[in-house]
């Protein structure tokens, strides 16, 4: 389980990349015998871009290498029961592993959760979003696709990693790409017959890029805070407006009470005196 980096000293602004600008490093599953990671692999790419680079770093702030990558998808696995140490997974399969090994990372919200159509995928996919993409390549109906070129048998359950868009398409990596590949634009309706034609609910799951780096965490947490400074201010100055004015409420009553003539006490005098010998009088008369 890998703890969240601590921010790195400074504004941090030289350490950690543009959000914009960060692209994932690319991760393969074809650096062993059985080539069923891709899941796993996209993944591993998705919370890289999510947490710009954070997830496949080391706590040195230096990025992986290939064989640390590959210890990493082990570390992965190993957070799964032992009848899932091979062979396909499911999205249940990552959310439980994403939880276990980066728990300081919000719930991964897959396709079946936010139910996002094609058309929305493209659009957050040109808008700072990333997403892993589950299909099978014998969608793809030109078979000499891209997304088609690294195996001879295309039916099977897939699962590719969408970094962002452009004029040339969507830009793919596969976890079956090897060698120098490290990955490359692939026509959007190729990734769309790849998700599937069935209804309009597509197999995406999306993750914003760069929010959940550090640097991104601390200044919502800074944010808040303020928020929170200024709405105890705006209370303060609140009760600060309703004390000054019960001030002049009241120094307003003290002037009016000032200003009234002194009060005339001479008839309660004389009728106190009158009651007081009336008093005295039946006292005296009614001695033996």
């Amino acid at each position: 389980m890998q703890s969240q980096p601590e921010t790195p000293e400074g504004d941090g602004m030289s350490v950690l990349p543009d959000p914009k600008r960060y692209r994932p490093p690319f991760v393969t599953e074809t650096d062993e015998a059985r080539w069923d990671d891709c899941l796993v692999c996209s993944i591993l790419m998705a919370t890289a871009a999510w947490t710009l680079g954070e997830t496949v770093m080391g706590n040195d702030w230096r990025p992986l290498n290939a064989r640390e990558l590959k210890r990493l998808r082990e570390l992965l696995r190993n957070h799964l029961p032992a009848d899932k140490q091979v062979g396909a997974l499911t999205f249940a399969d990552a959310r439980e592993f994403v939880d276990a090994e980066w728990p300081y990372l919000p719930p991964v919200e897959f396709w079946d959760v936010t139910e996002r159509t094609w058309p929305q995928v493209v659009a957050m996919l040109g808008d700072g979003w990333v997403g892993v993409a589950a299909g099978n390549p014998q969608d793809v109906t030109d078979p000499k696709s891209k997304l088609r070129r690294w195996t001879t048998n295309d039916r099977f359950a897939h699962v590719i990693y969408l970094d962002r868009t452009s004029d040339k398409g969507i830009y793919v990596m596969d976890p079956l790409g090897s060698g120098a590949y490290d990955g490359e634009f692939v026509p959007t309706a190729e990734v769309r017959q790849f998700v599937g034609k069935e209804g309009d609910v597509v197999h995406v799951a999306m993750f914003e890029r760069g929010s959940q780096s550090s640097l991104a965490i601390a200044r919502r947490t800074a944010a808040d805070k303020l928020r929170d400074v200024r709405a105890d201010l705006a209370s303060c100055r609140r009760d600060a407006t309703d004390l000054a004015a019960a001030l002049r409420a009241a120094q307003k009553r003290i002037k009016e009470l000032e200003a009234l003539p002194p009060a005339d006490c001479t008839a309660d005098v004389a009728a106190a005196r009158a009651e007081a010998l009336s008093q005295a009088i039946g006292a005296i008369e009614a001695l033996p």
